[in-house]
């Protein structure tokens, strides 16, 4: 049967290959993709929440959260925007402190040195954006009421999209099926030859199955915690 999920090293190779990075974390001076750090920051969150195609694409910059004061071990929350989610409900997932921290530095400086007046036919001009809405061609909306199409006319004031993933000049970047095609083909022909095929949803794949190793995990190391109080109350150890 046909694998349809990464196993955990083939994650982080696929994340590395997204940042022209070889196997052994270093740069890979054969790599001549563009943008490495907005794939690798967008992998690792696909990766790490399990969003489908269309909520991470549609993802807005104000839609990030903010990251925890301190960095921690235990996974945090991350809100789905309601558009993406299917059935338009609103949800949460959990996500590993280091991709939204990845995301961030990100935000901070590649989709900064990203920004550029870029606008589409029919502008939305957004004004006072906030995580959960902004001022809209001069009206108050949520971006939740938004659709995919309109999402990816929302811009700043002087130009630039509102979405998360910027390619040049602050035009939105949405073709994430092939970038990560390419990369997984990439991976294969260089690195690793039994490398698979990577879409959207194979990712998706490998994050519920990522979630449920760790459960099973946390599950025996309880039981195992159980195993050794019960053991020594009892004087066995």
């Amino acid at each position: 049967m046909k694998v349809q999920y990464l196993e955990s090293d083939f994650a982080e190779l696929f994340c590395r290959g997204l940042a022209g990075l070889g196997p052994d974390g270093l740069e890979d001076a054969a790599f001549w993709g563009r943008f490495p750090g907005r794939n690798a920051a967008m992998g690792r969150l696909v990766l790490g929440t399990g969003m489908r195609s269309r909520e991470f694409t549609h993802l807005l910059v104000h839609e990030v959260p903010p990251l925890p004061a301190e960095p921690t071990e235990v996974p945090i929350l991350w809100a789905v925007p309601e558009l993406g989610a299917k059935g338009r409900k609103f949800r949460t997932t959990w996500i590993d402190y280091a991709s939204p921290a990845a995301v961030h530095a990100y935000i901070a400086l590649d989709r900064e040195m990203a920004r550029g007046s870029w606008m589409p036919r029919k502008p939305l001009v957004v004004e006072e954006a906030g995580f959960r809405g902004g001022r809209v061609n001069g009206r108050r909306i949520t971006w939740s009421s938004l659709a995919p199409a309109e999402r990816l006319r929302l811009v700043n004031p002087q130009g630039g999209s509102l979405l998360l993933a910027l390619s040049y000049g602050g035009r939105p970047f949405v073709d994430w099926g092939t970038l990560f095609r390419r990369t997984a083909r990439r991976i294969r022909e260089v690195f690793e030859p039994r490398f698979p095929d990577v879409a959207p949803h194979r990712c998706r794949h490998s994050f519920a199955m990522a979630t449920l190793e760790r459960l099973v995990e946390g599950h025996y190391r309880a039981a195992g915690r159980h195993q050794v109080s019960s053991g020594s109350a009892d004087g066995n150890v």
